[in-house]
């Protein structure tokens, strides 16, 4: 049978006559009918058409459409061209009918092609709008892959050049590897110039350069019109996600080495209400604009430096930083993080005259515990470092020059508060006029109420610790230290046992009513007070009875009352005094049987008897002088008989050679007798005889004892 057919005149193909190939698939996998498929070049040959699948957009290498099952490395057939029912399609682009179609990056589907773009193998006869690559539609094959352009007129050239000048009217698109070069006739020649157009370069690049080094490489210019908002000279923007360190701009001066006054980028601005640039981003991980410099600024240069060399108005400034939005109230609106070790944070030097040097203002409220400036440190700080340091080493131009100047008048507002740490002072620290330096609150503060004059006022307590001189030492001047007390219980106190309050040659002068306490010091019960009311001295102890002593046993102090002054106790009817010279008085002006007790059982009454209910009356060297009126007695001993185990009255000498009675009664009175004896018991008879033993009955005896032997003698009772 012979390979060819020769057909004279007409070939009639029936209405859903279609055109397939026998071909072998080489796909690694099945296909079924629909599936689309392009060349496999590297299996093809002259005598064998080999197919495989693919997930290129718009390929060129399609073949076709499968209309078979066929498993891989088999043989089937696929259709080339007429119509078919079976077309695989995404929808993701909207393919209305008509429309071109070619391959799709989802294997073995197709879509619709892209303008511009080679591969259209089919025309779609059927629409499909639905998002997924489930779509079968109806469709006519061309019979081979061709180019769809949105413009009747279209050419592609490989490498063209073209000379004199060129004009293109619409879109002119080049590939990704494509190099134009455009070459002016001379310095200041425009060499490519677009009016009303766009220049697109996709996945290329654009490389304008100048050799003269005389005219500007590249100058984008508005001469007429206004520009629109959001609408720029220089749009430069990316579709795309941009990688770590990647650039919408960047100025790389490798080709030489800049001189030290060149500009990278320069911004001149002629018109005096026009932004030189504004930076709006919205990045949240990263800094919206970030400087480096990277190599050794000398003396006088800074990675960003800000001029102005015009005049600022009012409320102008060089650097202004807005705050928009709601901040986090951790936020920073300038941080200065410096990791070098050696390098100043900020160094202001301003030549100001008039204005401030540097101003912090907030015109919002501050929340409690936060401040208008704020100093912390987190870093350990060596011997001698300040958080705030004030340092002022030049000539002042007046006296009155402050290094920190404090100017606080708004209600509830105070000029400085240390909440933690000492404050140290190594020079003077003045308070002018009669303002106060308080303490805690507002009651309790030193201040100097007129010159010359320091007040200390506590309502309470006013405390000093250690060792304190008041007055002028070695001069002649009279200081007067006056304690101004709000009430009686007010009190100076030296609290510690071995503290002092030291008057060397000086009075303590205490007005009436003041006291002087010994204790607590708050009214306490036994506490010791000393007072005077301006005419009597109290000394008196709070609360329960207490002992004074008068210095210890090893240390007794005397207590020298002068000329006739009394030791008063209760009312001045009762009182321990020296009327005059070796005489001591003591007074009772009470009514009672013991109005002047002495301790053991001795009283003295208000008739000037002593009465002893315990004890003994001794005497050594001395005598008991005795004188009664009419009617009394001189010498009256009263002792119970029922109880007695001793005599009433004894009279003892001791002394062997005494030259003297041991008793001797003298009676002037030689009507009376020597000695009367009477008994409160009557007697029943008189005995006359000396007895040796104890008498018995009722008689009554004086006893006499000489050598241990006792004698009797009859008591006789008168009739």
């Amino acid at each position: 049978m012979s390979d060819t057919v020769k057909i004279d005149r007409k070939l009639r193909w029936a209405q859903n006559a279609i055109e397939t190939i026998y071909a072998h698939n080489k796909s690694g996998g099945t296909v079924a009918p629909g599936d689309i498929l392009i060349l496999d070049t590297a299996n093809s040959t002259a005598t064998e058409v080999a197919f495989t699948t693919t997930t290129s957009q718009d390929n060129k290498l399609v073949l076709g459409m499968a209309l078979e099952n066929m498993a891989s490395d088999s043989y089937g057939e696929v259709q080339i061209k007429g119509p078919t029912a079976l077309l695989k399609v995404d929808g993701t682009a909207d393919i209305s009918v008509g429309n071109y179609i070619s391959t799709f990056t989802t294997v073995k589907i197709g879509a619709s092609a892209t303008a511009g773009k080679g591969g259209a193998f089919a025309i779609a006869l059927e629409a499909y709008t639905t998002n997924d690559s489930s779509g079968v539609i109806d469709a006519w094959l061309t019979g081979g892959a061709a180019r769809i352009d949105t413009a009747s007129q279209s050419a592609d050239y490989a490498s063209p050049t073209l000379s004199g000048t060129v004009s293109i009217t619409g879109a002119a698109g080049f590939n990704a590897t494509a190099i134009i070069t455009c070459t002016g006739a001379a310095a200041g020649t425009d060499t490519i110039d677009v009016e009303l157009g766009d220049i697109t370069i996709t996945d290329g690049k654009l490389n304008v350069t100048d050799s003269d080094g005389t005219t500007a490489v590249c100058t984008i210019a508005c001469t007429t019109g206004i520009m629109a908002s959001d609408v720029g000279l220089l749009v430069i923007d990316s579709d795309g996600d941009l990688a770590s360190g990647a650039n919408m701009v960047r100025l790389d001066p490798t080709g030489g080495t800049p001189n030290a006054g060149a500009i990278l980028f320069e911004i001149v601005g002629a018109a005096m209400t026009s932004q030189s640039m504004y930076i709006d981003g919205d990045s949240t991980g990263v800094d919206v604009v970030h400087i480096n410099g990277g190599g050794v600024l000398t003396n006088g240069f800074a990675v960003l430096g800000l001029t102005n060399d015009g005049n600022l108005a009012t409320g102008g400034a060089i650097l202004n930083l807005t705050a928009g939005g709601a901040s986090d109230a951790a936020a920073r609106m300038l941080e200065l993080d410096g990791t070098a070790e050696d390098i100043l944070g900020i160094f202001v030097d301003v030549d100001t005259a008039t204005g401030h040097m540097c101003q912090l203002h907030c015109g919002g409220n501050t929340a409690n515990d936060k401040a208008v400036l704020a100093v912390t440190s987190d870093g350990t700080m060596v011997a001698g470092s300040s958080l705030v340091r004030i340092e002022c080493s030049t000539t002042t131009g007046g006296a009155t020059v402050y290094g920190l100047e404090i100017a606080c008048n708004a209600t509830n507002l105070e000029g400085l508060m240390v909440s933690a740490g000492k404050s140290v002072f190594t020079e003077d620290v003045t308070i002018l006029t009669t303002s106060k330096l308080y303490f805690t609150d507002t009651s309790q503060y030193i201040y100097a109420s007129a010159d010359n004059s320091l007040n200390l006022v506590a309502p309470t307590l006013f405390h000093i610790d250690g060792p304190t001189s008041f007055g002028e030492t070695g001069g002649s001047n009279a200081h007067d230290v006056t304690f101004y007390c709000v009430t009686n219980l007010s009190t100076i106190i030296v609290d510690e046992d071995q503290d002092a309050l030291v008057f060397n040659g000086t009075d303590l002068w205490l007005k009436d009513n003041d006291i002087l306490s010994f204790g607590d010091g708050a009214a306490k019960a036994g506490d010791w007070n000393i007072a005077s009311d301006g005419t009597d001295l109290t000394l008196a102890v709070v609360g329960a009875a207490a002992t004074f002593n008068m210095g210890a046993t090893s240390h007794l102090c005397n207590v020298l009352m002068g000329s006739t002054s009394k030791i008063q106790f209760l009312d001045t009817g009762l009182y321990i005094n020296s009327p005059s010279n070796g005489k001591m008085e003591i007074s009772a002006d009470g009514g009672g049987a013991d109005d002047i007790l002495l301790d053991g059982g001795i009283t003295v009454d208000t008739g000037h008897n002593i009465v002893m209910t315990s004890g003994n009356l001794t005497l050594s060297e001395g005598e008991i002088a005795a004188t009664s009126t009419a009617g009394t007695y001189a010498l009256s001993v009263t002792m119970d008989k029922t109880t007695a185990t001793n005599p009433v009255v004894l009279f003892k000498q001791d002394s062997t050679t005494a030259a003297k009675s041991v008793v001797a009664i003298t009676q002037d009175d030689v009507s009376e007798a020597f000695i009367t004896f009477s008994s409160g018991d009557s007697g029943t008879g008189v005995e006359h005889a000396v007895r040796t033993n104890a008498p018995t009955g009722t008689a009554r005896y004086v006893k006499i004892e000489i050598e241990s032997t006792e004698y009797w003698v009859l008591a006789t009772a008168e009739a």
